[in-house]
């Protein structure tokens, strides 16, 4: 309902050999991340790369960049990025995927990959797309959301340490979405004193 062209960006790891039927893994980053939480490369490390390791394990990893973040594209108004929107925007791509995979269109010199199952599997505000993705287009066989609680971002994280470090409510949230003050251009990285104290301790 958005208006305008949009693409939704992925990056997709094959399982080698590639032999019969597999699993498709929808992975859907948490807020403020990519499609790169599911690939982590950390210099002279290995191994980190969630996608790679499910791949070598026999299974189809397509990650994402929601509309609004990484290589997606950008909409200027916030506010109009609802959960609705963007979970449609990623059952369009997941049937997009789907399709192309069994017509081997989906990757150069791969050809038709038969998927026996599809999973959204989503880290955080990726898991909250995931339920509402399943329970809008009911995309999934199964779904895994890990780490989100389902009642939104309402508690106090820390009451014990006295810092007056508080997630903010979905209202608050709300609020400054409507205001504009999340429209583009919007750049929050973690090193913002507002985003950091969501994700880290004050030494890291």
């Amino acid at each position: 309902p958005i208006d305008g062209d949009h693409h939704v960006s992925t990056w997709v790891f094959t399982p080698e050999p590639l032999e019969g039927p597999v699993p498709l893994l929808l992975c859907l980053p948490g807020g403020s991340y990519t499609k790169a939480y599911w690939h982590l490369e950390v210099p002279g490390r290995s191994g980190y790369s969630f996608g790679e390791h499910m791949a070598a394990k026999g299974m189809l990893v397509v990650a994402v960049d929601h509309l609004g973040t990484g290589e997606s594209s950008r909409h200027s108004r916030a506010i109009e990025l609802t959960p609705e929107v963007v979970a449609g925007a990623n059952a369009a791509m997941l049937a997009d995927v789907l399709a192309r995979a069994a017509d081997g269109t989906l990757l150069p010199d791969v050809g038709p990959i038969e998927v026996s199952g599809t999973f959204g599997v989503g880290h955080s505000m990726g898991a909250m797309l995931a339920i509402f993705q399943q329970s809008l287009h009911g995309s999934f066989d199964a779904i895994a959301p890990l780490g989100y609680g389902t009642i939104g971002p309402i508690w106090d994280p820390a009451p014990e340490l006295g810092k007056g470090v508080h997630a903010p409510t979905l209202e608050a949230i709300m609020a400054q979405a409507r205001s504009g003050a999340l429209d583009e251009p919007f750049a929050a990285p973690r090193t913002m004193p507002a985003m950091r104290h969501h994700f880290y301790w004050d030494d890291v």
